[in-house]
C-alpha cells in the first residue's frame, strides 16, 4: 500500500468535531517551502537520471500486448510500510497528516476482550505499570452510548491508556475484540524496527521515482527512497502494524502528543479488528481504490484523534501545540522543507483530505457509513477531495493503457490529485480519467500519461498545460489526440 507520513501542523484547522483548537504558540520562524510546479512557475531543467538497474517485469500482457508488470495502483509513492505518524509541528500549514499500512496477512478475530491481555514496554524492557481504575466520569461526549460494555483493561495498563481506549471504542460505538499490544521504544530501537519495516518495500517505492522523475514532479538526480527514509528517521512517532497488530510508539513517557499519537493509532487498531485494514487485493485493481482506502483509513484516524483534541481543556490544547511546535529541531526542519514539494503535498492528502471526507460521511450515515466506506473505499483521489461525487457515487471511466516504447516497469492511474499539484489546481479539476505507463531507454526512465478531461473547455485547459510543461525541459513531447491528450517526458 502507499507510504504516507503523516506531519500534523500545529495551529492549523482541525476537521474534527466542530471544536476547533486555541491558536497554537508563535513557532520560531521557518522557511517558506517553494512554490508548486505549476505551469506558470515551471519546473528547473532536469539532468538525465544515471544509468538505472534493470527492474524485473512479469509476464502478463496488456491490451495492446507487450509486457507488463503486476498492476500499480493507488498513489505512486507505493513503499508499503506499518501505520506511522510523523511529527512536523510549523512545516507546512496544511493541517493535519498521517499514517500508513503494512502489507500483512488478513485480519483474523482474535481472543475475547475478558481473557486478553496487554504488555506495555519501555525501551526493550518491561516496566512495572500501576493498575488501571474504572473511570469514574466520563469526559464531555465520549459516551453517547452508557450501555457500550467497553473491553477490560489489562491491570498492567497505565488508566490513562485505558480512558484512551475506551474514548475510541466509544466514537467507534463498540469494544475492542483484545485490547491491543502497546510498546514504547526508545529511539534507536524504534528507527531499527521501523527503517527494517519501510526497507522491505523500498524497490517500489524507488520505481515511483522513476515515474515521478520522468514527469518533472521530483528532479531527475532525486533518490527517493534516501528522502523518504531520512524523513522516517528525525520524524516517526508511533505506529501501527498490520501484520503484528501491535503500536510502538517513540519515547517511555505519555505526555500530551503522545496521547493524541495513541487516540490515532488505537483507532487503526480497533478499525483493524473490526473491519480489516490489510487489504493486498486493492494493489490489482484498476483505479485509485487502494489510495481511496488509505484515505477512508486515515481519515478516520485523523478524525477521531481531532475529536479527542477538542475535547481536551484550553490548557492543555495549548500544551498540546507547545509539544508539536517543539517536535522537531530547526534541522529537522530543514529537511523536511529540501523534499520536493509536491511530495509533501501528495503524503498529506489521506490524512488531510481523507479527514474531510470521513467527516462528510459521518454527517451523512454515522458510524456505519464510515464502516461502509471501509468495505466499498473511493475509486479516484477526485472522489476523495470532492465528498459529493463519493456519496453520490460518481465516477469517471478510465481511458486505456498507453502503449509503451519499451517493457513495462509500472503502470497505472496518476489521478486528479497529482494533476492537481503537477500541472496546477485549475487544471486538475478538470480530470476526467487518466492511465500511465512508464519503462526504461538505456540510462533514461520514460513514462507517458494520457488524460481526458470532463468536457471540451477542460481538454483545453490540459493540452495548454500540457505544452508548457513540455516547453521546461527536454525529452518532453504533448500529442492532442481524439478526447485525450497524451504526455511523454523521459529523464
Amino acid at each position: 500500500m502507499p507510504f504516507d507520513p503523516r506531519v500534523p501542523v500545529a495551529g492549523s484547522p482541525q476537521p474534527g468535531a466542530g471544536q476547533p483548537p486555541p491558536a497554537a504558540p508563535v513557532a520560531a520562524p521557518v522557511p517558506a517551502p517553494a512554490p508548486f510546479p505549476t505551469p506558470a512557475s515551471g519546473l528547473p531543467p532536469q539532468e538525465h537520471a544515471p544509468q538505472a538497474a534493470p527492474l524485473p517485469t512479469a509476464t502478463a500482457s496488456n491490451s495492446s500486448g507487450q509486457a507488463s508488470p503486476s498492476k500499480k495502483t493507488g498513489w505512486l509513492i507505493g513503499a508499503g510500510l506499518a501505520l506511522v505518524v510523523l511529527v512536523g509541528a510549523a512545516v507546512f500549514a496544511l493541517g493535519r497528516g498521517g499514517d500508513t499500512v503494512a502489507n500483512g496477512p488478513e485480519t483474523t478475530t482474535t481472543e475475547a476482550a475478558s481473557s486478553g491481555s496487554s504488555a506495555v514496554t519501555e525501551g526493550t524492557g518491561e516496566t512495572t505499570i500501576p493498575q488501571a481504575e474504572e473511570p469514574e466520569d466520563e469526559t464531555p461526549g465520549s459516551d453517547p452510548d452508557p450501555g457500550l460494555e467497553h473491553i477490560a483493561c489489562p491491570s498492567e495498563t497505565p488508566a490513562d491508556l485505558c480512558d484512551l481506549a475506551v474514548y475510541v471504542e466509544t466514537v467507534r460505538g463498540r469494544p475492542f475484540k483484545t485490547f491491543p499490544v502497546i510498546e514504547l521504544e526508545e529511539n534507536d530501537e524504534f528507527d531499527r524496527r521501523l527503517l527494517e519495516l519501510f526497507d522491505e518495500d523500498s524497490a517500489e517505492l524507488a520505481v515511483s521515482g522513476h515515474v515521478l522523475s520522468s514527469l518533472g514532479m521530483i528532479p531527475a538526480d532525486a533518490d527517493l527512497v534516501s528522502l523518504m527514509r531520512k524523513t522516517l528517521e528525525i520524524g516517526v512517532v508511533g505506529y501501527y502494524d498490520t501484520d503484528t497488530k501491535g503500536l510502538v510508539v517513540r519515547g517511555a513517557e505519555f505526555d500530551l502528543y503522545s496521547k493524541l499519537v495513541l487516540v490515532h493509532e488505537l483507532t487503526h487498531a480497533h478499525d483493524d479488528q473490526w473491519i480489516g485494514l490489510d487489504r493486498p487485493e486493492l494493489e490489482d485493481a484498476e483505479d485509485e481504490t487502494e489510495f481511496g482506502f488509505l484515505a477512508i483509513t486515515e481519515g478516520n484516524a485523523s478524525r477521531v484523534d481531532d475529536m479527542w483534541r477538542a475535547s481536551l481543556s484550553r490548557d492543555d490544547q495549548a500544551e498540546l501545540s507547545a509539544l508539536e511546535l517543539s517536535a522537531l529541531s530547526p534541522e529537522d526542519i530543514e529537511v523536511y522543507l529540501a523534499l520536493p514539494p509536491f511530495i509533501l503535498q501528495m503524503q498529506f492528502s489521506p490524512y488531510v483530505d481523507g479527514a474531510a471526507l470521513v467527516n462528510k460521511i459521518v454527517a451523512a450515515g454515522g458510524e456505519a457509513a464510515v464502516d461502509a466506506a471501509f468495505e466499498d473505499p473511493p475509486r479516484s483521489s477526485e472522489q476523495v477531495l470532492h465528498p459529493n461525487q463519493y456519496l453520490s457515487e460518481e465516477a469517471d471511466d478510465l481511458p486505456s493503457l498507453p502503449i509503451a516504447d519499451g517493457d513495462i516497469i509500472d503502470q497505472g492511474v496518476l489521478g486528479e490529485l497529482s494533476f492537481r499539484y503537477w500541472l496546477g489546481e485549475r487544471v486538475g479539476e478538470g480530470w476526467g480519467g487518466d492511465h500511465y505507463v512508464t519503462w526504461l531507454d538505456g540510462a533514461k526512465a520514460c513514462t507517458r500519461v494520457e488524460v481526458q478531461a470532463d468536457d471540451a473547455g477542460d481538454l483545453a485547459e490540459f493540452s495548454k498545460a500540457a505544452t508548457a510543461w513540455a516547453g521546461e525541459a527536454p525529452d518532453r513531447l504533448v500529442e492532442d489526440l481524439d478526447g485525450l491528450v497524451r504526455m511523454t517526458g523521459c529523464a
